[in-house]
């Protein structure tokens, strides 16, 4: 009785709302001890960075715990409306708030690795919504429209272009229409932007990047190493003990979930590529992770399936109290 119900507590809402608080102090604590540095770098293409459109510190990590909320329930709705995980679980929700707060400094400020996420995290939805639906390309549109938008703040999201062409033949939409439309979709806020003269030619460069071995002091550096590695370790191995019961899913449920591995090990791949950008990586890195994560422990019927979720919970408490000490 007791096991049925810590499980029943793990993986409810109640727990997410519980995280999200953890994460938000978690996060103050850090900033008060000045263990959050601020993460910088001019990672737009045409207009300001993210991290620089708030200069009031407080109204910046307001608005960046508000958009961290809303990836959590966006998470929730997608359990909730797609059944990915053929589970009602919200445990997903609660370890990427986890994850989240483990690295201050990616909560203290808005800042480009949460445009990321909230980005690619609608998009992924609105591709949910269309599966084997080919004959509605104004979602597609839409799709690569947010995409290219948001790519003009933060570059990283223009490297997400080809995923996401491989996520309609994954919805078993790609056709030349929902092609072209995704064209149009691209071009669009340019076109809309310099049409109304809000962007010129000039306005488009090549980003100046922060080198990060001299943005941040060797002991930053090694905790954000080592707590990304251990992300990433987690993430391939909770993906192992899930791809064959991913296997035996239906083709909607079995195309949701190939979606979200491909983002998943796409989203590793330019984290170990594009090192001096890694901080925007990390966000929809801990999201794709956590979904791995929170799979594996929502179809796990053992009734001692928590202790996992609590050696979990130790790993990365540990991996924020060392972020504290350094």
């Amino acid at each position: 009785m007791v096991e049925s119900t810590i499980n029943r507590i793990i993986h409810s809402r109640s727990t997410v709302s519980g995280m999200f608080v953890l994460a938000v102090l978690s996060t103050w604590v850090a900033i008060g001890l000045d263990k959050a540095p601020v993460i910088t770098g001019d990672t737009g293409i045409a207009v300001t960075s993210p991290d620089d459109w708030l200069a009031s510190e407080p109204l910046s990590f307001a608005l960046n715990m508000t958009l961290i909320g809303l990836v959590a329930v966006m998470s929730v709705l997608l359990s909730k409306t797609y059944n990915p995980m053929r589970s009602l679980s919200a445990l997903f929700a609660s370890f990427f708030l986890l994850f989240e707060a483990a690295t201050p400094s990616i909560l203290a400020r808005f800042y480009g690795g949460t445009l990321t996420a909230v980005v690619i995290i609608a998009v992924s939805i609105l591709l949910f919504s269309i599966f084997q639906n080919p004959d509605n390309p104004r979602r597609v549109f839409l799709a690569f429209f947010l995409l290219v938008l948001g790519s003009l703040a933060q570059y990283s999201l223009l490297l997400y272009i080809p995923m996401l062409l491989a996520g309609l033949w994954q919805m078993k939409i790609f056709n030349l229409r929902n092609v072209l439309a995704a064209l149009l979709g691209a071009i669009t806020p340019m076109w809309i932007l310099m049409g109304f003269g809000m962007l010129d030619f000039s306005d488009f460069e090549v980003p100046q990047f922060t080198d990060i071995f001299t943005a941040y002091r060797t002991s930053d550096l090694a905790g954000l190493l080592f707590t990304t590695g251990i992300t990433i370790v987690g993430g391939i191995f909770f993906f192992t003990l899930n791809f064959i019961k991913m296997l035996s899913y239906n083709s909607r449920i079995r195309a949701a979930n190939g979606f979200l591995s491909l983002l998943m090990f796409y989203t590793m791949i330019l984290t170990c590529v594009d090192y001096n950008n890694i901080y925007n990586y990390l966000p929809l890195l801990n999201w794709a992770v956590a979904y791995q994560a929170g799979h594996f422990f929502a179809t796990n019927t053992a009734r001692r399936s928590f202790v996992g979720v609590f050696i979990v919970l130790l790993v990365y408490l540990m991996i924020y109290s060392w972020n504290l000490g350094n």
